[in-house]
């Protein structure tokens, strides 16, 4: 888990600490204050990527040292306090040069509907200098994270270079889990029903599958509501965030 962000002439204010509590953080406050931002750096922090691609620089009218500092409780316990500065000759952030800590799975749902995943077993290995003289079997390169657009994450993520199909996607996995019968979709039924709003709403879950004249052979799930089954697509925004979100804890399981 992340314990501390510390940041010095970066973002909304010259200086910016956040001690993180150990289960829930909630960030709340008007636009424009911070909160993604400081999301942003969370993930970097826990990842050492960066989120979407997209690098946070100091203000390039910020003439003054900028550093990032945090500390991270991974799988073999407290990891050492880490301070980045950020390099203006090289418009870099400099990174220890020993390997990371393991935090777990990271999972960053990003304002603009996609998400960043992290994963250990996925992400975490490198051949070459980290794994020199650790004793362990080098192992092949591996991306450094999985950014999903709010497409990808529905149509299927492939690799850019080679091609590669990394993921499949909402509509084909969930179809192709419920016919293999493998556990997959009766997790995803179960996840959908923890997720779903509480209250007096019904609980969401999986109906049958349907062919719509704008989706050609593809069979489309449903979602089962009051007032009968709807297509996954065509549920409201909160919903298909929600089914986004369940898909993901999924796929990555």
């Amino acid at each position: 888990m992340l314990e501390y962000l510390k940041l010095k002439n970066l973002g909304p204010a010259p200086e910016l600490n956040f001690e993180f509590g150990k289960r829930l953080n909630i960030l709340t406050g008007d636009n424009g204050l911070g909160k993604t931002f400081v999301l942003d750096l969370a993930w970097w922090a826990l990842t050492r990527t960066w989120s979407d691609n997209r690098v946070i620089y100091p203000a390039p009218s910020q003439k003054d040292e900028a550093s990032i500092a945090y500390h991270v409780h991974g799988e073999g316990g407290p990891n050492t306090p880490v301070t980045c500065p950020y390099r203006r000759n090289q418009l870099a952030w400099s990174l220890p040069a020993r390997r990371p800590p393991k935090p777990g799975l990271i999972l960053y749902a990003r304002i603009d509907g996609g998400f960043s995943l992290w994963d250990p077993q996925r992400n975490y290995w490198r051949t070459g200098g980290e794994q020199e003289g650790s004793g362990e079997q080098p192992q092949p390169d591996r991306p450094d994270s999985f950014q999903f657009s709010k497409q990808a994450l529905w149509e299927g993520l492939k690799n850019e270079t080679s091609g590669t199909v990394i993921c499949r996607g909402l509509l084909e996995d969930w179809e192709t889990w419920r016919l293999k019968g493998n556990g997959a979709f009766a997790m995803l039924s179960q996840v959908l029903e923890t997720l779903s709003p509480g209250g007096r709403e019904v609980p969401l879950r999986p109906g049958d599958s349907v062919r719509l004249p704008d989706t050609g052979a593809r069979e489309i799930p449903t979602l089962v509501m009051p007032y009968g089954n709807v297509p996954i697509h065509q549920t409201s925004a909160g919903v298909r965030r929600i089914l986004s979100l369940v898909y993901m804890i999924v796929w990555a399981w």
